[in-house]
């Protein structure tokens, strides 16, 4: 899940530059390029991408990504939060910035009071891959593994309490085994991460695992 927010000092600014702009015939927004601030790689990159252009493409202004990938969405959401409150700065974030509240003990942001939701960009199923060399053909043969060897298979995630992270955990606790989580700067590296070998099983979006698997770039 991708949702879109403005920082919500930003918000407000572009609330009183339309006002502005119908009482006083001000310049229309946007006057210049718009920063899209995308905290991850991987799935939440390719909605970023995807978004970008074709708000572009509607207001005939850029829209540029700017990835600031790792701490689960943390190091984004805090450049998002300390921009200046011009309306200039978009922020792109997922369910983990949600889970972050609870799984970090001090925030340099308050997701409450320093953002606003804009819109739910888009959602997307999680499926399992896994390295070939992991001896498992179907969910009832890596349960069977993962029973055998307690603690020993590992899966990588996008950052802990990622969708992936998130994933992971509730595999665990659902299939009662025992999987060691590999966090990564992202979904990109995480899934990079199976194909090499470094990680036997990733939760990966079924959108960005099969773009992937088909050599298409995402």
């Amino acid at each position: 899940m991708a949702i879109l927010l403005f920082s919500l000092r930003s918000l407000m600014a572009i609330g009183l530059i339309w006002q502005f702009a119908v009482s006083s015939w001000a310049q229309d927004y946007p006057v210049k390029p718009v920063r899209c601030i995308v905290p991850s790689t991987g799935n939440t990159e390719l909605v970023g991408r995807l978004i970008a252009g074709g708000l572009t493409q509607t207001f005939g202004q850029q829209f540029y990504v700017d990835i600031r990938a790792g701490a689960a969405g943390n190091i984004g959401a805090e450049i998002a939060a300390r921009a200046p409150a011009d309306g200039y700065t978009v922020l792109l974030i997922m369910q983990s910035h949600a889970v972050n509240v609870s799984l970090y003990r001090k925030l340099s942001y308050d997701l409450m009071a320093d953002f606003a939701a804009v819109t739910q960009l888009a959602s997307a199923p999680q499926t399992v891959v896994v390295h070939p060399s992991l001896p498992v053909k179907s969910i009832s043969d890596l349960v069977k593994l993962a029973k055998a060897k307690p603690g020993v298979i590992n899966y990588a995630s996008a950052g802990r309490g990622t969708s992936s992270s998130l994933a992971g955990e509730f595999f665990k606790m659902t299939a009662g085994v025992d999987l060691v989580e590999i966090p990564y700067k992202g979904g990109g590296p995480a899934l990079t991460a199976v194909f090499a070998g470094e990680v036997s099983v990733y939760f990966a979006s079924l959108t960005r695992s099969l773009l992937d698997l088909t050599g298409n770039e995402g």
